[in-house]
């Protein structure tokens, strides 16, 4: 009894002394400066702008095995689960789990500090990044929290379990934010600097990307709410936007770490230990078919450049050949989605991605590009909206813009002549029918798919939208699904976390076939499901 009275008096004594050192500044003796409770904006935004990029260009998960494969870029050479659409749970887990507490809070917490200090340039850029990941997360999921997203720590209404809201009121939301975000921005007012790692702060480049993005908002609606679509995409036209490679939203990695390229960090050519990709046969058969130039960038060389080498799924009924000879040099690409069993060995029959990205840690990562603003404009004016210039003109700049990007990478010659040359040839002159037969539509969409080349996620949703490429194939593996696929699951931490919001979104969206799984397609989405 003595002892506890003792341990009380001394408890509440110390509680005394404490509060007086309160009183004289102290405390801040328990506070430890190398991990702030509280940053300014300007101190968050290299950390938003790299995850950012990272999870829409190269990071591992996101690219390598899921949007990059989906698109028909690459495909797996070993280990082909994911070339399959067999994506573990745990890794839908992790991008859900990595978009919202991560790049999606920071652009959140910009936006917060931006009004709290009247800076209405941080807040404007914090929207329009915060707009660009969270169309990232509806493109590939269809239904997501989007509202109520973020506020589990609010202290007056915390929401541990959001609802979702439906996919056409974010893109109607998004729309909205990025057209106040480029209306806020004022390069009078004080801005960031070289903590910006794409603009270096300017906001006129900011309002272009705004701009832009918007553009490629309303266009990919423009088949489910044409209505919607025309006016914003006609009032855009005569507002500034990306229409050259200087303004590209592009970060410019370094050759020192820990701020290189993620692929060069991924890939046994580089850094790294990885060798588990290829081209994929799509890519490689239309760039040969198109005798394309820039397959010598996107692309290397076949190690084992055996032109006979044959294999059940190449050269069959409705299939192409597996390699192609541009320049003098063959090129094969890697069926998607073949069985592990089934991937004839050497592996260095396949050609990998170019080492170009794979070798060079300072290579770029563009997000939006003019050659994909330049065909928005494109299939704009190909549905007679007026955009200020015609679709052969602006598709002719978005070949050639195209080309510029990465002219000289690894020696290649994408010059003038021969952009020029390119331009010329049938399948790809505006107005001749593409490979296979089509429209201009598809001429379009052919070539901008050539050009997202490494921006992933935008090839993957372009491909559904527009069905192009036709020479997409689905997996060889039809146990888990027979085309490809138009969303993918939601995590399974939903299912466990926010039960009921889950389950009203899936029943909210049965009309397009969502049951959770691959199996259906998101609002936006209007092409025929067998691509």
């Amino acid at each position: 009894m003595k002892r506890t009275k003792l341990l009380s008096a001394a408890m509440v004594a110390a509680l005394a002394m404490s509060a007086g050192a309160c009183d004289e500044g102290l405390a801040e003796l328990n506070e430890n400066p190398n991990a702030p409770t509280d940053v300014p904006a300007q101190f968050l935004l290299p950390q938003a702008i790299q995850s950012t990029v990272e999870y829409a260009g190269y990071n591992t998960w996101f690219t390598l095995e899921f949007t990059g494969l989906f698109a028909q870029h690459w495909a797996k050479i070993q280990y082909t689960d994911e070339d399959r659409y067999e994506l573990r749970p745990n890794v839908v887990d992790g991008f859900w789990n990595t978009f919202y507490p991560g790049p999606m809070k920071d652009w959140q917490t910009i936006i917060d500090k931006g009004q709290e200090t009247g800076i209405v340039n941080h807040e404007a850029i914090g929207v329009i990044g915060k707009v660009y990941v969270a169309h990232l997360i509806t493109d590939i999921w269809g239904d997501v929290p989007y509202s109520q997203a973020l506020k589990a720590d609010d202290p007056d209404e915390p929401i541990t379990a959001p609802a979702y809201d439906a996919q056409q009121a974010i893109y109607t939301a998004m729309l909205a934010e990025l057209d106040a975000a480029a209306a806020l921005l004022d390069p009078a007012r004080r801005t960031f600097g070289q903590e910006d790692l794409i603009y270096g702060g300017d906001v006129t480049q900011w309002e272009k990307f705004a701009n832009s993005l918007r553009l490629r908002f309303a266009m990919r609606i423009s088949d489910v709410a044409p209505g919607v679509a025309q006016p914003i995409v006609e009032a855009l036209a005569t507002r500034p936007l990306i229409l050259d490679n200087e303004d590209n939203f592009t970060l410019h990695y370094l050759d020192t770490a820990p701020n290189r390229n993620p692929l060069f960090e991924n890939a046994a050519v580089g850094s790294g230990s990885r060798d588990d990709h290829g081209v994929s046969n799509t890519l490689v058969n239309i760039m040969g078919a198109l005798n394309d130039p820039r397959i010598a960038v996107y692309a290397e060389p076949a190690a084992v450049a055996d032109p006979t080498a044959d294999f059940v799924w190449c050269g069959g009924a409705g299939q192409p050949v597996c390699h192609v000879v541009v320049g003098g040099q063959i090129y094969r690409g890697m069926r998607n989605g073949v069985l592990s069993g089934d991937v004839p060995e050497p592996i260095g029959l396949w050609s990998r991605p170019g080492n170009h990205f794979r070798a060079n840690p300072d290579a770029d990562q563009p997000l939006l590009t003019a050659a994909e603003v330049h065909f928005l404009l494109a299939e704009a004016a190909e549905n007679g909206w007026n955009v200020g210039g015609t679709a052969a003109g602006h598709y002719e700049a978005g070949v050639r813009a195209a080309f510029d990007m990465w002219d000289g990478a690894d020696g290649a010659d994408l010059g003038t002549a021969a952009q020029t040359a390119y331009l010329a040839q049938p399948g790809v002159a505006y107005g001749t029918p593409p490979i296979g037969g089509g429209d201009n539509y598809e001429l379009i969409a052919e070539q901008k798919w050539l050009a997202l080349y490494t921006t992933s996620p935008e090839a993957y949703a372009e491909l559904r939208r527009t069905g192009y490429p036709d020479e997409a194939i689905a997996s060889m593996d039809a146990s888990i699904i027979n085309v490809i696929p138009g969303r993918i699951a939601y995590p399974d931490i939903e299912q466990s976390l926010n039960t009921a919001n889950l389950a009203a979104a899936i029943a909210a969206q049965s009309a397009l076939g969502v049951d959770g799984t691959y199996a259906g397609r998101v609002w936006w989405d209007t092409t025929p499901q067998v691509r």
